[in-house]
């Protein structure tokens, strides 16, 4: 089912951070993010999120704020082979106050998982979908152990349905 998400952008040298664990990745022989896609955080997501709430959300206060880039993992389903590879974001006050106020907004679109609910969101960037579980240990050997920082600098809407995105607030 295509979605629609809100979307926390990062500045140039966390992206080029991210990208550059991609190419690990794919330099292994192991699955990752095409290039062209853009290392974000996902603060909430639908089904369907309307235009109006476009303008709800450029209400909501946003000013640019460190980010921690933290460890490797993966989220798994039950009954399945692979799973998503990720870098936890480390939580921030500013970072939950912010996607707090974002899923509120959206909170009246249709098709909201339980996942993206303040106190059960877990934020991180994706490194893989369809990720083998069996190449974790390969791909935590490939990947850099340290952590970084850089900065969130936008929100931006994705519209997987058209893939098209456009940015809701920038500081």
């Amino acid at each position: 089912m295509p979605v629609q998400s809100i979307e926390l952008l990062l500045d140039d040298p966390t992206e080029e951070w991210i990208r550059s664990e991609w190419r690990m990745l794919t330099a292994a022989h192991l699955p990752g993010l095409r290039e062209t896609a853009r290392p974000h955080v996902t603060l909430t997501v639908a089904q369907e999120i309307w235009p109006r709430i476009d303008q709800q959300l450029r209400r909501v206060p946003f000013t640019p704020f460190p980010v921690r880039i933290g460890p490797l993992a993966m989220f798994t389903r039950r009954r399945s082979d692979t799973g998503v590879l990720v870098r936890i974001v480390v939580p921030s006050a500013e970072l939950l106050a912010l996607q707090s106020a974002i899923h509120q907004e959206v909170s009246s679109c249709p098709g909201q998982p339980a996942h993206t609910r303040p106190g059960e969101w877990t934020p991180h960037i994706t490194l893989a979908r369809r990720f083998p579980l069996t190449s974790f240990a390969v791909a935590a050997e490939q990947l850099s152990t340290a952590q970084f920082s850089g900065r969130a600098v936008a929100v931006r809407h994705w519209d997987g349905v058209n893939r098209k995105d456009w940015l809701i607030s920038e500081g």
